[in-house]
């Protein structure tokens, strides 16, 4: 689900503003971690581990460099990456991306993208301890792509990544050090999915991303680990632990003062040429409601799966861990067979298989995908450091606003 990443930041503030209540009273905090895998069986697995917070005490940007960039007006977004070609020209460097908001150049005084981004690059390079000089200016004339919450500010029409670049690191020196400035020891020492995104640093094809967002006065911060391995074949049994090479998924013990069972969200998309449906899966699948046409859960002190849809060309499985602290491969997995070749299980309604629609080739002048549920990691256009779970924050909200509202 995506929406105004503004509303998102409110609504999260709000509700984590409110008093610790009884046990069992659901709680929404300020810092989330989210995992999210999109398996495309004809092209790729695409796997990220994200710690994302709007409190900037939980994902520590230096306080005047944050204000500097939030109060500036003209940008959008702040993103550092090791990502492979940041944007097109770029190669075997890391990139700095201050994204500016697309303005009239014909305004008298208008400042270029350059001016902005020469405004803020020497305490960006000093708050994170690198020396990124000015490479280029890559304005993206492509559709712009709302799939992923974002609201064009990291990747859509007309806006403009101003692009310093800087020696690339190992992924794992990098996310170490980037954690080191970014995030307190309360939560690195908390374990959870920080140690998934830590081991997950230590792969071959491993990238690091930090995002600063800025909606609305303030600023989503996010540091994101991902892997991108290559795929001919479309698994049959999809077990999320073998793509994160661990051998359980543990929520945070950041959480240990209260009930948030939404700030620990895994997120699996599964993208297939041919019709496909959920034929079984491990753990539970939780009892849901329709509101607003999206499933909702009865009750979120439930761990287990929602699938939504559960079949056609796009399968979208959310796990939910309830109370659980923690979950291991036999609670996580789901199988996929030909879509009217399995009957369903318990607790999964049959779906009308869409067409699967025609996905355009990304690059300068391109349009976006169309977005199907859930496959907000589809987006082909040329900055490739999409944030990827914002999406997933949404989803929280509306979760907690279901079960508050109940059936």
């Amino acid at each position: 689900m995506s929406g105004s990443l503004s509303l998102v930041a409110i609504m999260v503030l709000a509700v984590a503003s409110a008093v610790p209540a009884m046990a069992q009273q659901p709680q929404l905090a300020t810092f989330s971690e989210q995992i999210q895998i999109i398996i495309d069986g004809q092209s790729s697995v695409r796997s990220a581990v994200s710690l994302l917070s709007v409190n900037n005490q939980e994902i520590t940007v230096p306080p005047e460099l944050a204000e500097d960039i939030i109060q500036d007006g003209r940008i959008s977004a702040v993103v550092i990456t090791n990502e492979e070609r940041c944007v097109p020209g770029v190669v075997d460097e890391s990139c700095i991306l201050v994204n500016i908001i697309p303005s009239d150049p014909s305004e008298a005084g208008t400042p270029s993208p350059r001016d902005v981004g020469d405004l803020h690059i020497g305490a960006i390079n000093t708050a994170f301890g690198t020396d990124a000089q000015f490479h280029s200016v890559f304005v993206q004339s492509g559709a712009a792509s709302d799939a992923l919450g974002t609201s064009g500010a990291i990747s859509g029409a007309g806006v403009a990544s101003v692009v310093y670049v800087m020696p690339t690191e190992p992924t794992a020196v990098m996310f170490q050090r980037m954690a080191g400035i970014l995030i307190p020891d309360t939560i690195r020492d908390s374990g959870g999915f920080y140690d998934a995104a830590l081991g997950m640093s230590s792969g071959e094809n491993a990238g690091v991303t930090f995002s600063m967002i800025v909606q609305s006065g303030g600023a989503l911060y996010q540091l994101k680990v991902s892997t991108e391995e290559p795929t001919t074949q479309q698994p049959e049994r999809i077990n999320p632990l073998e793509y994160l090479a661990v051998d359980e998924i543990r929520r945070s013990g950041y959480y240990s003062g209260g009930f948030y069972p939404l700030n620990s969200l895994l997120h699996v998309v599964v993208l297939s040429d041919e019709p496909v449906q959920v034929s079984d899966a491990g753990g539970k699948i939780l009892s849901t409601y329709l509101i607003g046409g999206e499933k909702v859960p009865a009750d979120i002190t439930q761990s287990g799966w929602i699938f939504d849809p559960a079949a056609g060309l796009t399968v979208d499985a959310k796990f939910l861990f309830g109370t659980d602290l923690a979950v291991d491969g036999g609670g996580l997995f789901f199988t996929l067979a030909p879509a009217g070749e399995a009957p369903l299980p318990d607790g999964v309604e049959p779906v009308e298989v869409p067409p699967r629609p025609a996905v355009a080739g990304g690059g300068s002048g391109s349009s976006a995908p169309a977005a199907d549920p859930g496959s907000a990691g589809l987006d082909d256009t040329p900055v490739v450091v999409l944030v990827i779970v914002v999406a997933a924050v949404g989803v929280a909200l509306y979760y907690l606003r279901g079960y508050k509202k109940g059936p």
